[in-house]
């Protein structure tokens, strides 16, 4: 994965060959060195609390030997100084800097700078700096391979891997109140089923992901700031699981949120915004929900592509460039959400692209509300568009989406422009007060409009051009200001049992 860093996708193509390689990294824990001096018995030492300091008075002058030498359930208290080792944990202790932050650094070239092999241990008010690359050497800062960790105020980089690494069935660690971040991959990566708590904490121009999470992990990360990313803020793949409630995800260079094959995933109340490609990143069968989620000034707020199948109950998502955006087979699901403000469209839909949106709102876009093109298929029900600056729904170029028991109003152009090849069923909507025509069909599109009220809309009802077939059937077109029709020569709309 290290190999990757930094090789920042210019194409949707080049993403999808990205993550293709990314996939294909397994990760592994790199041994850690044994010095088998440092773990041979030694006497544990009388006192609960011991102190260690590279000089001057202290009990110890590492804290391997402190460790080494500590009675289970021991305090070690590690003054300011520089400590160049790599601690094996292996019993309960509590390790607490007394001082500055800034002042204790652990670092290590060699080994994990901490490494939990079993017990409960707190490791508190350090600075923890895993340099292997000097050497060639792949190490995490923290590693909890077994038993349960807390991690707390600390400030963690690792050059060559991430920063903390949470893996097995039985490790588990609470990381609360950390700066983690310039991780050589991820900021933090839970794998191999590894639980945990990540709570307010700020994680931070990592290379791959601030927080990956695959392979049976269930994590939950809680009011922490995932930010400025060289790709990814969260990344899930492999079904990994994990609940993210009250985060703010921003800046990362790629997307906030890559949901990368199957997973259970849950985000909850959390910000997403800022990222250059999107918001949230669905692709290769990704799954994950979002709910009441604020997704904003991305590039596109949602994007789902090869079988992407991303969930959404009662999020906002404004000021981008797509909010929802479609494409490759791409499904997914919105209900009850707010999109508005988009510079192109509130929803686009391609190449086979199936979404189902519930009960939405698409408003206030500089352009479209919905676009469904090149094959885009979908469903749209129960849901209001309005206040666009050309049209409100537009289908084209074989598009063939279902749009039922919607409101589709005060467009600032045309209620529903069918383009050429345009299809789709248009069943029971109420279509009206929009600034054209209610409905305008081209050349050789071909609608399906059945059971809708067009009314009050600024020029006709429906309006048809040369080569336009389909067909209107059982709708009201009156109170239009131009009338039901305008049929230019040509057009084999077929007008069944309308209200004129």
């Amino acid at each position: 994965m290290h190999d990757t860093a930094g090789a920042k996708p210019e194409s949707f193509s080049d993403l999808l060959e990205l993550l293709s390689k990314l996939r294909l990294h397994e990760v592994s824990t790199p041994d850690q060195p044994r010095d088998r001096t440092a773990l041979q018995e030694r006497p544990l030492h009388s006192s609960m609390t011991l102190t260690v300091a590279p000089r001057g008075v202290a009990d110890f002058k590492t804290i391997q030997e402190a460790v080494r030498c500590a009675r289970p359930g021991a305090r070690i208290l590690v003054r300011p100084g520089r400590y160049e080792e790599g601690i094996i944990l292996d019993r309960n202790l509590e390790i607490c800097g007394e001082g500055s932050r800034e002042e204790i650094v652990v670092e290590s070239p060699d080994f994990h700078c901490f490494s939990l092999q079993s017990g409960h241990v707190t490791v508190r008010g350090l600075s923890i700096r895993s340099v292997g690359a000097c050497k060639g050497n792949k190490r995490f800062g923290f590693d909890v391979g077994q038993g349960q960790a807390v991690v707390e105020d600390c400030d963690i980089v690792s050059d060559t891997l991430a920063g903390v690494s949470i893996h097995g069935p039985t490790a588990e660690a609470t990381i609360r109140r950390c700066r983690i971040h310039d991780g050589g991959t991820s900021g933090i990566v839970f794998w191999d089923q590894g639980r945990g708590l990540v709570e307010e904490c700020d994680i931070a121009a990592n290379s791959v992901a601030g927080i990956l999470i695959r392979t049976g992990a269930n994590p939950v990360i809680r009011r922490s700031k995932i930010q400025d990313g060289k790709m990814f803020g969260l990344m899930v793949d492999d079904h990994g699981g994990g609940t993210v409630v009250e985060c703010d995800i921003s800046g990362n260079a790629v997307a906030g949120v890559q949901l990368l094959g199957p997973s259970t995933t849950a985000i909850r109340q959390t910000r997403i915004h800022h990222h250059e490609k999107a918001g949230v990143l669905a692709v290769m069968n990704g799954e994950g929900t979002l709910e009441d989620c604020d997704i904003f000034a991305n590039g596109t707020g949602i994007l789902a592509a090869e079988g992407g199948h991303p969930i959404l109950h009662q999020c906002q998502i404004h000021h981008g460039t797509f909010g929802m955006f479609v494409r490759r087979r791409g499904r997914g699901l919105m209900e009850d959400c707010d999109i508005h403000s988009q510079a192109r469209a509130g929803i686009q839909v391609t190449e086979w692209g199936n979404p189902v949106i519930r009960r939405c709102r698409i408003h206030d876009g500089d352009n479209i509300g919905m676009l469904v093109r090149d094959s885009g298929v979908g469903t749209l029900e129960e849901s209001e568009i309005f206040a666009h600056a050309f049209a409100e729904l537009g289908i084209s170029e074989d598009g063939n989406p279902l749009i039922r028991r919607c409101r589709i109003h005060d467009g600032k152009k045309f209620g529903v422009s069918i383009q050429p090849k345009g299809q789709g069923k248009i069943l029971d909507c109420d279509i009206f007060a929009n600034a054209q025509a209610g409905i305008a069909i081209n050349e050789r599109g071909r609608p399906t409009i059945r059971q809708c009220r067009i009314n009050r809309n600024g020029a006709e009802g429906i309006r048809a051009h040369p080569k336009a077939i389909g067909s209107v059937e059982g709708c009201d077109l009156t109170g239009n200001t131009a009338g039901a029709w305008f049929l230019q020569s040509g057009c084999r709309l077929q007008s069944v049992d309308n209200k004129t």
